[in-house]
């Protein structure tokens, strides 16, 4: 039981068992990556336990092919096949996958960890819960601050040039912020259905192409180019989740069955025994 699920730059992932259990096994040849990275990468991975980050089942090993990395198997597909062409997903759906990735890289920035390549081919979409998943954490590295307020990071500025911060692509070090912006291109695209080029990625631009959406202020805000007032993730899913009253669709989707009146006959037993009260009570008082 393995076959390729995916393949990237930086290497390919099949799926596999792993001590007897379903996985996604990573695999990065030797030639394109060095132990140290390696490490960090398992690293990041290893300090996470959200539903909607990929999980680390074990450390790296070494394989024929390179190194290999046993992640945790989501059944379903990446974003970019459900959003591209528009029209299959519903509101709900769409509502429950934005929460859901957001509420991973609020929780992915929380951990000090910035992905630095969010698309939506790096976001999985469970098959029978539409429950988003961030995958691919190769390029992800640890953030902090100095005293001073200067970001220092644990690993390289890298990342796809489509979904990079306008500060990234001035050569910054990218930091949250960077992925919130990021993280607005996508939802963006969520909303729109098709792919949308950076240069119309403005927050002006956006407006008018989300006019009439609830996202349209919020993403927005994400899409800002001064990083220094752009919107937290923390407020991202705060906003989102008042937008959508529930972080679950309201379609059907996770929603608990209502229940069912009570019938005519099943009051019969209520109302004998109220009769049965009252008849006794009035026994005791004659």
């Amino acid at each position: 039981m393995s076959y390729t699920l995916g393949e990237g730059c930086c290497g390919k992932v099949r799926k596999g068992l792993y001590k007897g259990r379903v996985a996604a096994i990573k695999t990065v040849p030797y030639d394109i990556t060095d132990e140290e990275d390696l490490r960090r990468e398992c690293r990041v991975y290893g300090t996470l336990n959200h539903k909607n980050v990929v999980k680390l089942l074990g450390p790296p090993e070494r394989g024929l092919d390179g190194w290999t990395i046993p992640l945790e198997f989501i059944d379903g597909c990446i974003l970019e096949e459900l959003i591209f062409p528009a029209g299959k997903l519903s509101t709900a759906e769409k509502d429950y996958i934005i929460f859901g990735m957001c509420d991973g890289l609020r929780y992915l920035h929380f951990r000090n960890v910035v992905h630095q390549d969010l698309k939506p081919n790096n976001i999985m979409v469970k098959r029978s819960t539409k429950e988003a998943v961030i995958i691919d954490l190769g390029l992800a590295k640890f953030v902090n601050y100095t005293e001073s307020g200067n970001p220092f990071s644990s690993g390289k500025n890298k990342g796809f040039h489509q979904y990079a911060a306008p500060e990234a692509r001035a050569g910054d070090i990218r930091s949250r912020t960077s992925d919130v912006w990021s993280m607005g291109k996508v939802i963006a695209e969520v909303i729109l259905g098709y792919r949308l080029d950076w240069d119309h990625c403005s927050p002006e631009n956006v407006n008018n192409l989300l006019r009439g959406s609830k996202y349209a202020s919020i993403v927005c805000r994400m899409l800002e180019k001064n990083k220094h007032i752009r919107v937290s993730m923390e407020e991202v899913v705060n906003q989102i989740y008042s937008l959508i009253h529930s972080p679950t669709p309201t379609d059907g989707m996770n929603r608990p069955a209502h229940e069912e009146p009570l019938s005519w006959m099943m009051t019969i037993p209520y109302l004998v025994g109220c009769v049965a009260i009252v008849a006794l009570g009035a026994l005791v008082i004659l």
